[in-house]
C-alpha cells in the first residue's frame, strides 16, 4: 500500500503535538479507540520505542483553515508522512489526474525521504479538533517541521522538501 493510499482506511490515532515555546504535549484522541491507542503510545513511549504504526500526530491553524496529521507507516519500507489539507481555498483545482476517483486539490502531503511534496487524491479528510498551531509557532514531529504565520503553514522535511499552504496559495517544493 503507498503512502497516499493509507488514508482510504479507517485510521484510530491518538494525537499528540509538541508545539515549540508551549513546553508540554497536549493530547487528544479521536475514535472510539482512544484507551486503546493511550495505551499502545503510551507503553510505546515509556519503552523508549516509536509510537505504533498507524498512529499520528496532528495540529490545525488558527484560522482552521489547515489540518495536519503526521502518519506512521504501516508496513516495512514505507515513508512516514505529513498530510496538510487546506479546507478552503480562493485559487482552482489543477487538472484532475485521470487515475483519481476521489476529492482532488485541497489534500497535500510530504514524505520524510529525498522527494518533493505533491498533492493527494484522497477519499477521505485530514480534518480533525486537535491542538491549534498559534501563529509564530513552530511543530515538530515524525521528521517534519511547520511554522504557522499569517500568511500560511509552511513545513519541510529533514531534505528541505515541503509545501506552504495558505487560502490563497498552494506552493510544492
Amino acid at each position: 500500500m503507498g503512502a497516499a493510499g493509507r488514508y482510504t482506511h479507517a485510521i484510530i490515532f491518538a494525537i499528540f503535538a509538541r508545539i515549540e515555546g508551549a513546553g508540554m504535549l497536549n493530547f487528544l484522541f479521536h475514535s472510539a479507540g482512544a484507551a486503546a491507542a493511550f495505551l499502545v503510545v503510551g507503553a510505546a513511549l515509556a519503552g523508549g520505542a516509536s509510537a505504533e504504526p498507524g498512529g499520528g500526530l496532528a495540529f490545525r491553524t488558527p484560522s482552521n483553515n489547515i489540518h495536519c496529521q503526521a502518519e506512521l507507516p504501516f508496513s516495512p519500507g514505507e515513508s512516514t508522512i505529513l498530510r496538510c489539507d487546506v479546507m478552503q481555498r480562493d485559487n482552482p483545482d489543477p487538472p484532475r489526474p485521470r487515475d483519481c476517483e476521489y476529492d482532488w486539490g485541497m489534500a497535500f502531503y510530504i514524505e520524510d525521504r529525498d522527494v518533493p511534496a505533491q498533492r493527494m487524491c484522497a477519499g477521505d479528510s485530514a480534518r480533525h479538533e486537535g491542538p491549534v498551531l498559534g501563529y509564530g509557532k513552530t511543530w515538530r514531529g515524525a521528521g517534519f517541521e511547520c511554522v504557522s504565520q499569517r500568511d500560511g503553514l509552511t513545513c519541510r522535511n529533514g531534505t528541505g522538501h515541503g509545501f506552504k499552504l495558505s487560502r490563497k496559495s498552494q506552493q510544492l517544493f
